[in-house]
């Protein structure tokens, strides 16, 4: 009895220092910076005595021990090499600055002042000369600054200094006593420039200067001269201390001064007087510097700072630092002896800068780094000293929370919390102390699952239990094994899932059925571990288990259980906010339901490798996943996409959570359970740093080694400031190296990178290189992209070009092509001449075959001498013959078969003469006749055909003479106009005839210019009569003939009314065996002969102008001399 009473106390005891005593408002995280690591000091850095941050993000330390630059995962060493005149001037540094350029500043303890310059990697030292008034005023350099024109302000301890790039030269400001407007004192100890321009000197040694030393300083740059403003004990508007260390300009327009001791300052500077801001021991909360060590005689304000969050941070050299908040008018301390809460475990706070993307560093005299996120507070983290489960927030207003040392029960309102554990002697008390899991049914009945398969309801107005345990002897009580999960479903029916099967439970009679795993029943659970069951809007139970188990869907109605994801351990079961089943394992990772294929599918790869050894699952309000890991805490974006971790920096210790133990309350706010306690947070207290990370392109390897820029390597400047990078055939094996830099988590980012045109997709960076072999010759695209830790990405892409071999380059190829055709012009040419000379050769033999036929013909023919058809008469002699042929064919094939067939009559009418059958030989008889008229009918049709064409090839002697125009014209046109009337009885054309009657007799052939008009004269003729055929007595014919003379020429005009010629074969007419007569009527040579004749013979002009359906004219221009024979038209003529 004494024992339970004397345990109850100690919970008590134990609750009421843990939920009821307030804690000290040191909610931000600093993480130290594991910098020994890198350096393999022992000792540290040293003392750390500046911190800056160059235009490409990378940040510089200045210590005791060298100079050191980090891009967030490792530490570059620049120590002094004593023989290298182009290395670090010295390994003690007192002071850095990072200009505008890119260029670092170096000041030194002893060495004077350097600039390094990152694209050569060299140092260039300037020092102290005593004979040089425009050297450096002293080697001990404190301080530098570059001011917005770009100036370069150095403070030493044997005054200020101002550098003068063309020259390399300083212009000095040194204290002079007796002149009260020089500086107050050479030891400088701080440079600062506000926003209004303004250069303010911070002068005075702690451990070098008397009292009445130092002072702060305001520089004119018109006068070169500085006003002073010093300690005066009478005046509580002076400083405090004449030894100054630090000043800052805040957003808000305070100019704060720190000094020796007990120093924070806020200035007028209008009034030129300060504001004395003491601590105060009885209210550390307000506006001061950290407490005051009256034993530290070096004791002072080191660095006052603005985070981008608007606090202002105030450092001291012996206590830690003090941040202020504006909006509440009080300061919290991060000290020494809270370094367990907020990481900070060293008080020598010596340094300080913000980087870009508003994270603060902190640099110690003891040579430690730490970096702090203002926006980022802890996670909130409740000890209960025993493992925490789970978790029930009701309306009601208390929170229940299952532990490993029993239940707790606290009232939200009054923050009050009361423990349940199991006492053997009460019945009514809880059955076991270790509760896995928490549930309200929609009675209002909270049950408790154990540990050890016991399950309890509780009563929160009476703070009593009722138990349902196994009893291997009753085959209706619960199962053995832990609970882990309950839950009521749509139906009313109440499920508990156990270590050894499913069971249903009836509320009302306190009894169990159960449902296991059997190996001979295929639609039995997969495994009796169950951990989590879920209902579906079809009102199917997704049952997850341990051991390989995997998922089940389960039919409440038959038992029956479908398996999915076999071979893994089932963590928690969720639906989200899109009505998303979600599923996530112990170390397979996570899976969503796709409800069509009815399949579970992988969230993927490289995401469930990051979220793994998953304790707990839950959703917010925002639509986010929340796993505990061994890692940390996980988050997985609304659109699941991108997972940032919440660790250390956030004050989660890794792997410390139990299972299960995510919840989300009433209010939004998630829970999770560790192994000392919980933690609970709201997910919206945090927000996203928006600034993409920098990425710098650090280096480039070809095979192993190192390629430095310059020279006649690829690399003409540093890698990250090439817009292409060009290799040769033989740098295809290559390896670049880079780096992303953002401060916030750095061991958080993520790195990808891909070379376009050979990598197929992005590829994960782990060691921030990217390493290609045997490139093939190309063009390329060499792309990295890094993400910080809340998914904001940055890419940067560089342009590669591996060149090919001499023999694969394009001007190679040409070289190619040029030869190629060389060979195929030469061997072209050689078959062309092969080619000629056989066909010369078959030519020859075809001429010598030819000429002996000629020879042939000419005797058998005698009289006959053949000439050939001019070659412009004709578009080929090809088609000339061919042409022949096919008029000539015809009829004779007509010619061919009537005689065939008279053949055949003779013989019949022989037959019928001889019986006397007269009848029938005068119809065979009338047969024959007409028979022998087609014969005849055809024959004349060849003839005709046969003439035309001699008398288009035939010539006479071509001797022109004088000739009366008008006369032939009309004596031409009478005779084919009473030749066409001799063929057609009645046929009357009206002849109208207009001749010059001053017109000279012309040089012309008389026949063949008549064979012209004659052959004009039938077609105007046939043209009339067509037409008259069509239109009857409506239409009278007309013919017109004209003669004139136009300037040398003397013009024949042949006009008639017929028919005309159609506008597409209008330049057709004079083409030889074109007509447009019907078949059998017309050879086609008329036209064609008299356009030769006219043309060729006589130097003329034949042409043709007609309207179909109304008229055709024909023109014939005749020069009136010739000085020349024409040629003759043929080259024979028959006899």
């Amino acid at each position: 009895m004494l024992y339970r009473k004397l345990r109850h106390f100690l919970s008590l005891l134990l609750l009421w220092v843990t939920f009821g005593l307030p804690l000290l408002a040191q909610d931000l995280i600093f993480t130290k910076v594991p910098l020994d690591r890198d350096t393999g000091l022992d000792n540290g850095l040293g003392l750390i005595a500046g911190i800056t941050q160059d235009k490409q993000g990378f940040l510089w330390l200045a210590t005791h021990s060298g100079l050191y630059r980090y891009d967030g995962y490792t530490l570059t060493t620049y120590n002094n090499q004593r023989f290298e005149v182009n290395s670090l001037a010295d390994n003690r540094l007192e002071s850095i600055q990072a200009d505008r350029n890119g260029t670092i500043w170096i000041g030194f303890w002893a060495a004077g002042l350097d600039n390094y310059n990152p694209k050569t990697g060299k140092f260039t030292h300037y020092r102290h000369n005593p004979h040089d008034p425009k050297s450096l005023s002293d080697d001990l350099v404190t301080a530098i600054l570059q001011d917005r024109q770009g100036n370069v302000w150095v403070g030493t301890h044997k005054g200020l200094n101002l550098f003068h790039p063309k020259t390399g030269t300083f212009t000095r400001y040194q204290h002079d006593p007796n002149n009260p407007s020089s500086l107050s004192d050479n030891k400088i100890r701080a440079l600062y420039e506000d926003k209004q321009g303004t250069i303010w000197v911070g002068t005075g040694s702690p451990w070098e200067s008397k009292p009445e030393e130092g002072g702060l300083n305001r520089f004119d740059p018109k006068t070169g001269t500085f006003k002073h403003y010093k300690h005066d004990a009478a005046d509580t508007t002076t400083l405090n201390s004449n030894w100054i260390r630090a000043m800052h300009e805040d957003s808000r327009g305070n100019f704060w001064i720190g000094t020796h001791g007990d120093g924070l300052h806020r200035m007028n500077r209008q009034k030129g007087t300060f504001e004395r801001l003491h601590y105060d021991a009885q209210h550390p909360e307000k506006l001061s510097r950290p407490y005051v060590n009256k034993e530290r005689q070096n004791d002072g304000v080191d660095i006052i700072l603005e985070d981008d969050a608007g606090a202002v941070w105030i450092g001291t050299y012996d206590s830690g630092l003090n941040r202020y908040n504006p909006a509440t008018g009080k300061v919290v301390q991060y000290q020494k002896h809270g370094a367990d809460v907020t990481g900070l475990d060293d008080n020598n706070i010596w340094a300080a800068h913000a980087t870009r993307e508003g994270i603060l560093w902190f640099g110690t005299a003891n040579g430690n780094l730490y970096r702090v996120d203002p926006h980022r507070q802890r996670v909130n983290h409740v000890a209960t000293n025993s493992d925490v489960y789970s978790f029930h927030e009701d309306k009601a207003g208390f929170l229940l929370i299952g532990t490993a040392n029993g239940l707790l029960h606290k009232d939200l309102k009054s923050g009050k919390t009361r423990r349940f554990v199991h006492d053997p002697n009460d019945p009514a008390s809880i059955s076991a102390d270790t509760i896995y899991s928490i549930y309200k049914d929609l009675r209002g009945n909270f049950w408790l699952g154990g540990a050890s398969g016991d399950l309890n309801k509780y009563d929160p107005k009476t703070g009593t239990f009722t138990r349902y345990v196994h009893d291997e002897k009753v085959e209706e009580s619960i199962s053995a094994g832990p609970i882990f999960s309950m839950l009521e479903d749509r139906q009313g029916n109440f499920w508990v899932a156990t270590g050894f099967g499913l069971d249903k439970m009836d509320r009302e009679q306190g009894t169990f059925t159960h449902y296991r795993s059997d190996p001979e029943d295929p639609g039995s659970l997969s495994h009796n571990g169950v951990v989590s069951v879920f209902e579906d809007e079809s009102n199917y139970l997704w049952v997850g288990t341990r051991f390989g188990g995997g998922l089940n869907k389960f039919n409440p109605i038959n038992g029956w259980s479908k398996k999915y994801l076999l071979g893994t351990n089932i963590v928690h079961i969720i639906k989200d906010a899109r009505n998303v089943v979600w599923v996530a394992t112990e170390s397979s990772g996570v899976f969503r339901y796709d409800r069509k294929n009815d399949i579970f599918v992988s969230l993927g790869s490289q995401l469930n490798e990051d979220i793994s050894h998953i304790r707990g699952f839950v959703e917010d309000n925002q639509q986010k996943l929340w796993f505990s890991t061994k890692h940390g805490l996980m988050t997985l974006d609304k659109e699941r996409d991108n997972i940032s971790l919440l660790a250390e920096s956030y004050g989660v210790v890794p792997g410390s959570f139990t299972f299960p133990g995510g919840y989300i309350g009433l209010d939004g706010k998630l829970y999770f359970g560790s192994k000392t306690g919980y933690y609970s947070f709201s997910p919206q207290q945090w927000q996203p740093n928006n600034t993409p990370p920098q990425i710098v392109l650090t280096g480039l390897k070809l095979f192993d080694d190192v390629v430095q820029p310059g020279g006649w390597g690829p690399l003409k400047a540093p890698l990250n400031e090439v817009g292409m990078l060009k290799l040769g055939p033989d740098e295809d094996v290559f390896t670049f190296s880079f780096t992303g830099i953002h401060f916030n988590n750095p061991e958080q980012n993520r790195f990808y990178f891909k070379l376009e045109n050979y990598d197929h997709d992005w590829r994960r960076a782990a060691d921030h290189t990217a390493s290609y072999y045997n490139v093939p010759a190309g063009d390329y695209v060499f792309r990295v992209k890094i993400a910080n830790s809340d998914n904001v990405w940055a890419e940067r892409a560089l342009a590669v070009r591996v060149k090919p071999h001499w023999w694969n380059t394009w001007w190679a190829y040409i070289g190619y092509g040029l030869l190629l055709v060389g060979v195929v012009v030469n061997f072209n040419r050689l078959q062309r001449r092969r080619l000629i000379r056989r066909e010369r050769y078959r030519a020859r033999e075809r001429e010598l075959a030819q000429a002996r036929e000629i020879e042939k013909a000419y005797h058998k023919l005698k009289h006959t001498q053949a000439k050939l058809i001019q070659s412009e008469k004709m578009a080929s002699l090809g088609e000339l013959t061919a042409g022949i042929a096919h008029e000539i064919q015809n009829p004779l094939n007509f010619v061919n078969n009537f005689s065939e067939v008279s053949q055949e009559l003779v013989e019949e009418l022989e037959q019928e003469a001889q019986v006397g059958n007269n009848e029938q030989v005068l119809a065979i008889t009338a047969d024959l006749k007409q028979n022998l008229s087609k014969i005849h009918q055809h024959g004349k049709r060849a003839d005709s055909i046969v003439k035309s064409m001699l008398q288009h090839s035939r010539s006479t002697s071509g001797t022109k003479e004088p000739t009366d125009v008008n006369a032939l014209a009309d004596e031409y046109l009478r005779l084919s106009y009473h030749g066409l009337r001799a063929k057609t009885k009645g046929f009357q054309v009206t002849l109208l005839t207009n001749y010059d009657k001053d017109l000279e007799r012309v040089e012309v052939v008389p026949q063949e210019l008549g064979r012209v008009l004659l052959n004009l004269y039938n077609n105007a003729f046939y043209a009339i009569k067509q037409k008259k055929e069509r239109l009857g007595a409506d239409f009278e014919p007309k013919l017109e003939v004209s003669t004139s003379r136009r300037n040398d020429q003397v013009e024949i005009r042949i006009k008639d009314n017929g028919i005309g010629i159609p506008e597409k074969v209008k330049n057709k007419v004079f083409q030889p065996f074109f007509t447009t007569k019907p078949s059998g009527q017309g050879t086609g040579l008329g036209l064609s002969i008299s356009y030769d004749i006219i043309t060729k013979g006589h130097g003329g002009e034949l042409s043709v102008d007609s309207v179909e359906g109304e008229y055709t004219e024909f023109h014939i221009l005749l020069p009136i001399t010739v000085t020349a024979p024409p040629t003759a038209v043929s080259l024979a003529s028959a006899t």
